[in-house]
């Protein structure tokens, strides 16, 4: 290929690369002067960043050596970033304890949190449109009147059913029957 569409890739290519070799002004910047601005996700693990900084060398030199892979190069390390960035804000959100306040107890224990879940508060909020819109696992008719009241009052649009619309709920099968519910779906629908 010639012409402008060629310049053009030349041009995201050499881009590319120069922000892979800027891979080192950032290592710099982050451990002389403390200021982690590539990858601020991994700023309380020293060996993950070092490690990143090191696979971004890694990508450069291999966008270097064979060119016309640059483009996939940055792609699959873009990749990687999302994944890290991904784990290391669902390890944040999933630690049961603050390491930040050196709690040795954690903060919720694993009861207080599924009844928390359960409760109508939480279940009513989760049933609202403008919070979450997923219908409550709540048996509604078995709950006290002032939290039924709760449930009546939600505005649940126009397009939804309400939970006595729908009809009654079937109780979910025996664990047992995985096993056949399985086969007669690889049966049907295919796989294995």
């Amino acid at each position: 290929m010639t012409g402008p569409g060629m310049q053009i890739a030349d041009r995201t290519q050499w881009l590319l690369r120069a922000y892979y070799a800027a891979t080192a002004v950032f290592l710099l910047l982050d451990y002389l002067l403390g200021l982690n601005v590539r990858i601020a996700f991994l700023e309380r693990h020293d060996a993950l960043r070092l490690g990143y900084y090191l696979f971004c060398f890694a990508c450069l030199a291999l966008m270097l050596w064979r060119p016309s892979i640059t483009v996939i190069v940055s792609a699959f390390e873009s990749l990687v970033t999302l994944a890290a960035l991904i784990l290391s804000f669902w390890m944040r959100v999933m630690q049961m304890s603050d390491p930040d306040l050196a709690l040795s107890q954690p903060v919720l224990t694993n009861e207080e949190l599924a009844n928390f879940l359960l409760s109508p508060e939480a279940q009513a909020r989760k049933q609202d449109p403008a919070v979450w819109g997923d219908p409550t696992v709540l048996k509604i008719s078995s709950l006290p009147e002032s939290d039924r009241s709760r449930f009546e009052a939600i505005d649940l649009g126009i397009a939804t059913l309400g939970p006595d619309d729908l009809g009654p709920t079937l109780p979910e099968p025996h664990p047992s029957w995985v096993a056949a519910i399985e086969k007669a779906w690889a049966a049907r629908y295919g796989g294995s």
